[in-house]
């Protein structure tokens, strides 16, 4: 596992993210505890977010992310420091891994993204997205701390939340657009 020092020197790269039309790195369903399938295409819906992902089963920590915010996405980049071998990227907990900036200054909330041809529309929510136990237990407490540095909030290493406003296809290297 790297450590804070390796995680810092690399922060340039992230701060170096496509400000839009960036691409999906990576698609991940979660169908059950534990289970991770990486998709090349994958369907997404207002209702379930992207559909066959456990999302709905998990229990919402209180206070929980703000209603129709059920997609994380987080910047390959910020990923690619924490896990640069990519083993365990599709444990991150996002079913969204991207090369785009996510920052607070470049995507805020209620920015909209238009994923690919496929018609998925989605919007930044407020709700933070932070590290969480399972988030640590994948990459180690290292990482965990880099993620929540105040410092580097404005970055969102974390990555951001999504509620999808028209459903539709995204697909590996679709690009994602600010609209």
């Amino acid at each position: 596992k790297r450590g804070l020092f390796d995680f810092e020197c690399n922060l340039p790269d992230v701060a170096a993210s496509p400000l839009n039309n960036g691409r999906v790195y990576m698609i991940v369903r979660r169908p059950a505890p534990g289970i991770r399938e990486v998709l090349k295409s994958a369907e997404f819906s207002v209702e379930e977010g992207l559909v066959g992902d456990r999302w709905f089963e998990r229990p919402v920590p209180e206070p929980g992310p703000e209603p129709g915010a059920i997609i994380s996405m987080i910047s390959q980049r910020a990923i690619n420091i924490i896990d640069c071998e990519k083993q365990f990227w599709s444990h991150s907990g996002d079913q969204l891994i991207v090369d785009i900036d996510v920052a607070d200054d470049n995507l805020p909330p209620g920015q909209r993204l238009a994923f690919g041809e496929g018609g998925m529309v989605a919007e930044v929510c407020a709700f933070p997205h932070v590290g969480c136990a399972d988030f640590g237990a994948t990459f180690g407490a290292e990482a965990r701390r880099f993620v929540e540095i105040p410092n580097w909030l404005h970055y969102r290493l974390r990555g951001v939340f999504l509620r999808v406003l028209s459903g539709g296809t995204v697909k590996y290297w679709d690009v994602v657009r600010k609209v």
